[in-house]
């Protein structure tokens, strides 16, 4: 394959997985297929998009890099041009430099891993403008409709007994604890990958840092480190799940940090890609 919605893709390729990323616009993932499999794995989004005070913002799909929180001046912001790609052994590295009214450079190296089916991508933000900027490296994968996220949100196996809280719920303005794609269990949040409106979203902070999606075939499991104690985004979260009418969302969010001019932060997520049934605890 060589295009997505029209425009040029670089592949990699391992014995076990094969990964689209664009070559012009992002840092992008747009296409996750098993070895000699044509079913992308990620969901596809071409005809989503909105409109921001420097140009229109194009989803597509699959895997992007964002700055929380969501709706400062430069959470979402056009990057149809000028992004820079960097083929290394193993990898890619897709670099989109700041640019007027967005401060941040955004850049996303991509590994696929050589004795099974996963990769690791490390998501970077670098402050390139001359005043300091609160922000938060944001990873947001879009899948597919039919399948579900899934987000433990306390480790069982370390009960302590304390009579303190130990486990928030972030709901946004358009969420219901009456939604029916949601389901909130004493260890784990659930959302059904189903069409409905209005959108649902929760967000956790999660002790064991792993988010999943799972559907008829295939689980996608999502690994990143935890930061206990550090100020997190959307009052405490550093995993997410969206949905709407058209896919889901799997996201995954570093602590908040306030970057000095020239500083950055990172944040890296480790796929596995397993057959379906397989557990993810």
């Amino acid at each position: 394959m060589t295009d997505f919605c029209g425009l040029p893709v670089l592949t990699l390729r391992s014995n076990h997985l094969e990964v689209d990323v664009l070559r012009t616009v992002g840092p992008r993932i747009v296409r996750l297929r098993m070895a000699g499999s044509a079913e992308n794995l990620l969901g596809e989004a071409p005809d989503t998009h909105w409109s921001t005070p420097l140009g229109d913002f194009h989803v597509y799909g699959g895997h992007r890099l964002c700055a929380a929180p969501e709706n400062q001046p430069y959470s979402q912001m056009p990057d149809a041009s000028g992004l820079e790609l960097t083929e290394l052994e193993g990898g890619v590295r897709l670099e989109l430099p700041s640019s007027e009214g967005n401060p941040l450079r955004r850049g996303m190296t991509v590994r696929l891993e050589a004795d099974h089916a996963g990769l690791v991508i490390e998501h970077r933000l670098v402050n390139e403008s001359r005043e300091m900027v609160e922000c938060a490296p944001w990873g947001i994968t879009v899948l597919p409709l039919g399948g579900k996220g899934i987000l433990p949100w306390r480790d069982t196996s370390r009960r302590t007994g304390s009579v303190l809280p130990d486990r928030h719920l972030s709901l946004w303005e358009y969420s219901s604890l009456r939604d029916e794609r949601l389901q909130v269990a004493d260890d784990f949040i659930v959302v059904q990958g189903l069409s409905a409106m209005p959108p649902c979203k929760v967000g956790i902070f999660t002790p064991l840092g792993w988010g999943a999606y799972t559907r008829e075939n295939f689980t996608l499991i999502k690994r990143f480190d935890v930061h206990a104690g550090m100020k997190h985004p959307d009052d405490g979260c550093n995993a997410e799940i969206y949905c709407n009418d058209k896919f889901l969302e799997l996201e995954s969010l570093a602590p908040l940090s306030n970057l000095q001019p020239g500083e950055s932060a990172s944040h890296t997520e480790r796929w596995e890609i397993v057959p379906a049934g397989h557990s993810v605890v």
